[in-house]
């Protein structure tokens, strides 16, 4: 009964009344966010290239995370551009990083930059922050590719939740300038409301001395056999700073049911 006094009372006044005080409940631990970083590399002309990037919690857990984590590619083409490489990521108790290595294919063609993106799933104890990307930089030269570029994505369509793409928008060089821009989405074979959320006229900046700059695209999963390839024309418009070399793309969605 002292003790409920003491609660009902206020601190200071059971102080006064020599009641006993309840010791207050410890904060609830916050649940922390786990990220990848995105890492940016030469595709080089020889010799396969390793990239690394960095998974991070934004602060220690008393308790083990862990998540699954995979290659998607998104403009990059898994056993040409990269090796495709999935795993599971443990973070013990007060463990906030953890490296991944990827390996990176070369390649004397002249292209656009290119993307594979890190997917995270399945986390415990944590929640999702950001999945990561490697961008491919290509490394040849031609005077098509020295304005603003695009470049196409493949990606399968998933079957329970949202997936989450990047368009990778790219310059031939980096300038001294901010490059601004503006990105719009299509629905071709793709419908907008049903495979993917509608993108219209989604303002992008490419900072000056930066390369690239990506812009993420939302798709919708669903459980219904239908064609093999689903297609969202994608299209930069409004730029201002640069010149333009290739202005379209496609996003294919891959149907992944039977």
């Amino acid at each position: 009964m002292r003790r409920q006094l003491a609660t009902t009372l206020g601190t200071g006044l059971a102080i006064m009344l020599g009641l006993p005080l309840l010791a207050s409940s410890p904060a609830a631990a916050a649940t922390p966010r786990l990220s990848i970083s995105t890492a940016f590399v030469a595709e080089g002309d020889t010799g396969n290239r390793t990239v690394t990037v960095t998974a991070t919690l934004s602060e220690p857990s008393a308790a083990t995370v862990t998540a699954n984590f995979s290659t998607v590619g998104a403009g990059a083409t898994p056993g040409v551009d990269f090796t495709a490489k999935s795993g599971t990521l443990t973070f013990l108790a007060g463990q906030v990083r953890k490296h991944i290595g990827f390996t990176v294919r070369p390649d004397v063609a002249v292209e656009a930059d290119e993307l594979l993106t890190i997917q995270l799933s399945s986390i415990v104890g944590a929640t999702l922050g950001s999945n990561g990307a490697v961008v491919i930089s290509n490394d040849e030269s031609d005077p098509a590719f020295d304005g603003v570029n695009l470049s196409d994505v493949d990606i399968a369509e998933g079957d329970i939740t949202n997936r989450d793409t990047y368009v990778m928008i790219t310059l031939g060089a980096p300038l001294a300038n901010n490059v601004t821009g503006m990105l719009s989405l299509t629905g071709i074979s793709a419908t907008a409301g049903n495979d993917f959320v509608a993108l219209t006229n989604k303002p992008f900046t490419i900072k000056a001395g930066a390369r690239f700059t990506k812009v993420k695209v939302t798709l919708i999963p669903d459980l219904t056999d239908e064609l093999l390839r689903e297609r969202i024309y994608l299209e930069i418009h409004n730029v201002v700073g640069a010149g333009i070399g290739v202005e379209t793309g496609s996003i294919f969605i891959v149907d992944d049911d039977v």
